[in-house]
């Protein structure tokens, strides 16, 4: 029986990911919190065999760092990654010894499922760069959250831009 911990601050995705869980008759779902530091804590009094760290959680506690830390302290403990977050910095410090694996929410289940039995299995699955990026026309902002992207000269990443289309129908 392997035990998952789930760190994740958002109701939706903690939803999605306990879903994946209760479905592979090998996986126990010991767990959801939404903070990071959390995480550590239930790691040093619970055998857990994989987290599924967000990066950004409750409190604005780094599932990074929590994830380098339970790494170092629970060397048989797998930490894989789940983020939205595009920023490349993010990849790198995963590589670096804060995750054994990264996966990318904007990602479909059949692939999370792959990445979790991989990881399980003493893989380290990482993507090569982090999800590209693509500029707005600043012309014609067409809802709030685009005017505010334009304004700030930000761009928008591809999986945002499916998703602010599908709003807007």
């Amino acid at each position: 029986m392997v035990r998952i911990l789930i760190v994740e601050d958002q109701r939706i995705m903690q939803k999605y990911f306990e879903s994946i869980i209760m479905r592979e008759p090998e996986f126990r779902h010991v767990q959801t919190v939404s903070d990071a530091c959390e995480a550590v804590k239930i790691c040093s009094y619970s055998a857990i065999d994989l987290v599924l760290m967000d990066v950004q959680t409750f409190h604005n506690h780094d599932g990074l760092s929590a994830g380098k830390i339970i790494r170092e302290k629970y060397p048989y403990t797998k930490v894989l990654v789940v983020t939205s977050l595009i920023d490349p910095r993010v990849l790198e410090r995963a590589k670096s010894g804060c995750a054994d694996s990264l996966w990318y929410k904007d990602h479909g289940e059949e692939e999370i499922r792959s990445v979790i039995y991989r990881t399980l299995n003493g893989e380290h699955v990482f993507p090569d760069v982090a999800p590209e990026v693509f500029p707005l026309p600043r012309e014609c902002p067409t809802n709030t959250t685009t005017a505010i992207w334009q304004a700030t000269g930000c761009h928008i990443p591809r999986s945002q831009g499916k998703w602010t289309a599908l709003l807007q129908g």
